[in-house]
């Protein structure tokens, strides 16, 4: 070999191991060659957190294995060109999910709390009452409270047995007449039993009835573990309002007092949470109250609902369009900030009768004339909304502590358990 042709494959290799050293710092760094580009680009990243787990991840065309397990919730795709893309996630047995995303240079793509629904989903139980109309409320302990013409059952839908019709058994203990019930969180046999005069729990293993609060109010609501009593105040600058007294309907004890600008009369449905507070007025106003802020966010709605967390505000307009109030940053599950609000891109809207949260906060049952659908508030096209249960119904109820189903229909009471893990 002369030497001339040893100083080429000098410089040569030397040419090679600079391209090599550049390429490798370029590659560390995240960049890749696009080869429909023809030139390189620094990568993204896709997030995918599923309830089901494993999962088979595809996007576009390309499988990616599901790296979770017990240390780790989700699976992370690094090295993604960017690009548009489809996300279709599958199970055996699941309804596939779908998302279309666009990965960006530097940026990571999260899809959390992934929920797919079983294709057959079947209930575990299904149990007649008579006369009933409208399911009412549940417990953690799978009591349901369930309304009939002037009456109220309570039905335990694990531990199956004959139904306890309240107005007999009631009669057997109090002369006291009740309006309404509703369980009392925290308790396996609890029952809040409203009256002119009080509130009272009734302890249905017990037999016993006492009085947790002396009714000294204006007008009062009851709403999850809170209590509402309004008190009119003085009207100031001509707008009429009153005080509030929040109590916890598990000892009686008062949490919180405030003002607000409207009567006990206004009000159609009022929620609390860890002083995270709703109420819907009759007029369609949705006012909250989050640190010891009193803010209107909605002015015409039908329908509003705080979430399981407490974090979010649900409401219909009378258009029939569903949407969510933040009241905390939301930046990673849906890139939205405090006190923005997102329309939940729920197909037929306008025909949905029927709202509740689900209990992670992420997902909204809608009930249709027909069906009820599993919709996600996750922005981003397609939204899912997988059927989880076909055919007309006369009303339904999910339990956020259990994440049980209930659906009442011609006096049957259907229960599907969770199908995934919380």
């Amino acid at each position: 070999m002369t030497l001339r042709t040893r100083r080429k494959l000098f410089v040569f290799f030397i040419f090679l191991f600079i391209l090599a050293s550049v390429g490798t710092v370029y590659y560390t760094q995240g960049y890749r060659f696009d080869f429909q580009e023809w030139k390189p680009t620094r990568t993204g990243s896709l997030y995918v957190e599923s309830y089901i787990r494993p999962v088979s991840i595809f996007l576009n065309d390309k499988q990616h294995d599901d790296r979770s397990g017990l240390l780790k919730r989700g699976t992370l795709i690094s090295s993604v060109i960017p690009k548009k893309y489809t996300v279709r996630i599958e199970k055996e047995g699941f309804i596939p999910y779908e998302k279309n995303i666009d990965i960006r240079e530097s940026r990571v793509v999260r899809l959390y709390y992934v929920l797919p629904v079983p294709e057959n989903l079947r209930p575990s139980a299904t149990f007649p009452v008579a006369d009933a109309l409208r399911l009412v409320d549940s417990n953690e302990s799978g009591k349901v409270l369930v309304e009939g013409t002037g009456s109220y059952t309570v039905l335990d839908m694990l531990s199956p047995g004959a139904p306890l019709a309240l107005d007999p058994y009631l009669a057997s203990l109090t002369r006291n007449a009740y309006s309404g019930f509703r369980f009392q969180r925290g308790t396996s046999d609890g029952l809040i039993g409203l009256r002119e005069e009080s509130v009272d729990v009734i302890r249905i293993g017990a037999d016993a009835i006492s009085v947790l609060l002396r009714n000294t109010f204006d007008g009062f609501f009851v709403g999850g573990r809170n209590l509402f009593g309004f008190v009119a105040s003085s009207p100031g600058a001509g707008q009429a309002s009153s005080t509030v007294f929040v109590h916890d309907l598990r000892t009686g004890s008062r949490l919180d007092t405030f003002d607000v600008p409207f009567e006990a009369s206004d009000v159609v449905r009022a929620e609390g949470f860890d002083l995270r507070y709703l109420f819907l007025l009759s007029n369609g106003d949705v006012w909250v109250r989050e640190d010891g802020e009193f803010q209107k966010i909605a002015h015409d709605a039908v329908f509003g609902a705080l979430s399981p967390d407490g974090y979010k505000v649900l409401y219909q307009d009378s258009g029939g369009s569903v949407f969510v109030y933040m009241l905390r940053d939301e930046f990673e599950a849906l890139d939205l900030p405090a006190r923005s609000t997102t329309r939940v891109q729920l197909a037929d809207a306008a025909e949905a009768r029927d709202l509740q949260w689900h209990a992670d906060s992420y997902h909204i049952f809608a009930g249709f004339r027909d069906k009820i659908v599993l919709s996600e508030i996750i922005r981003g096209e397609p939204t899912n909304q997988p059927a989880v249960w076909q055919g007309p119904y006369d009303s339904f109820l999910h339990d956020a502590q259990s994440g049980g189903l209930f659906v009442l229909r011609d006096g049957v009471i259907s229960r599907f358990d969770a199908w995934y893990n919380k």
